[in-house]
């Protein structure tokens, strides 16, 4: 895998060669800001060499509107929906106005929807991008209609979930963490869709027993159908 510098470098020299209308984005919530940062460079910057006045990479910049989360649970239909009015006012300094939301997976449907209108008819020279490090949880119409753009720093894989010894009698303690491995392994998979269906039913068994087990179903056949379902690897 390239540096994440080296990937930072490829998105930048693509963006400036052959610009898009939509972007979604996907980089861990640690990365974010080098990553809006090379894009504001890419975008705004008016000096064929993105060096000089920085102004692209100021903290304002009139031709950059940003939403995120902040201490909300939600970004809401309010909190986007000036954007498609101020898309028909021309761009000030840069070659584009942009429309910028982070963490975009967690849009409410109406905002999602709204937004979605501006993708699939924006005003030139318009370019939104979307940043969120859970591409699975965008609205999928919106999804589709953007350029997906991974940015990873390379690090080590991350271990597979290690499944319960059902030899241990504290086994379904573990569920909680196999759970939350299998869940990541599908939102990162990038294999065929017989193996992330195959991740999603081992999933789907883990916290199906670990409901059963609140409600006090039977351990031992709980024990049982996890073992035939999650234990095959």
């Amino acid at each position: 895998m390239r540096s994440f510098e080296d990937q930072l470098g490829k998105l930048g020299e693509a963006v400036r060669r052959r610009r898009g209308h939509a972007y979604l984005v996907e980089v861990s919530r640690d990365d974010e800001p080098r990553v809006v940062h090379a894009l504001r460079r890419a975008l705004l910057c008016t000096h064929p060499l993105g060096e000089s006045c920085r102004a692209c990479t100021g903290a304002a910049h009139p031709d950059w509107t940003e939403v995120e989360l902040g201490s909300a649970r939600s970004i809401g239909r309010a909190e986007v929906a000036d954007f498609p009015t101020r898309a028909l006012v021309p761009p000030l300094m840069a070659p584009v106005r942009v429309f910028a939301v982070r963490n975009a997976d967690r849009m409410t449907p109406e905002a999602a929807n709204l937004l979605l209108k501006l993708v699939e008819e924006p005003p030139d020279p318009v370019v939104v991008v979307l940043i969120t490090d859970r591409v699975h949880d965008v609205l999928p119409t919106l999804r589709s209609r953007c350029r997906w753009v991974a940015v990873r720093d390379a690090a080590p894989a991350p271990l597979a979930p290690k499944l319960p010894d059902w030899t241990d009698p504290g086994w379904s303690e573990t569920l909680g963490s196999v759970s939350e491995g299998l869940r990541e392994r599908v939102r990162a998979c990038k294999e065929d869709p017989a193996t992330v269906r195959r991740l999603i039913d081992q999933w789907d068994a883990v916290v199906s027993a670990a409901l059963d087990l609140e409600q006090n179903a039977n351990r031992e056949i709980v024990r049982r159908r996890l073992e035939f379902r999650v234990g095959r690897e």
